[in-house]
């Protein structure tokens, strides 16, 4: 009876102690923006960057995206989502992830998908940026108190130019497009 007591006491403790130190500790993840792709238009509204755009050009951009015929689950149609912004934000960042700006309707994840972004240029020609060839992988990793998932590779194919958008510093990387 006293060694079964000893053990539960001792078993009690040491779960107050571990919970003691957890809590001391902010788990911020940002896991529902691992597999996230940050995609930002090269923006100089002089001119003097002649592979920059004006901001009056990707103030309006759309973002449409593909099924790959590879995938095994019922099919969306095509979908779109247009980006409408003030001049001021033309240069910030468009954020791709499973559920933004597309609502995950199935269980298809992003590198289940292609995807274009196009705009029109001064000159009213189509401007496209396919990204394709999407590659995600990672797990998760924990550290005693938190249990973060973390991408060991993501990458993704714009125009044909391969991008290592694996985060170092839990930074996220920004895939910079221009002419």
């Amino acid at each position: 009876m006293l060694r079964s007591l000893r053990f539960y006491l001792s078993t009690l403790l040491g779960t107050v102690l571990l919970a003691g130190c957890c809590a001391n500790n902010v788990c911020d993840c940002q896991d529902s923006q691992a597999d996230a792709f940050y995609f930002k238009f090269l923006v100089d509204d002089t001119g003097a960057n002649p592979l920059a755009f004006r901001s009056s050009e990707v103030d309006t951009v759309w973002m449409l995206r593909f099924a790959l015929p590879l995938s095994t689950a019922a099919r969306p149609p095509r979908d779109s989502v247009g980006f409408i912004r003030p001049a001021a934000q033309a240069g910030e960042p468009i954020t791709l992830n499973n559920a933004a700006p597309f609502a995950a309707a199935t269980n298809l994840k992003l590198h289940r998908y292609e995807y274009e972004l196009q705009f029109r240029d001064r000159s009213r020609m189509l401007r496209r940026f396919r990204v394709r060839n999407i590659a995600l992988q990672g797990a998760f990793e924990a550290d005693g108190c938190c249990t973060c998932y973390r991408n060991s590779r993501k990458a993704a194919e714009v125009n044909g130019q391969t991008y290592d958008t694996t985060e170092t510093n839990q930074q996220p990387v920004v895939i910079t497009l221009g002419r």
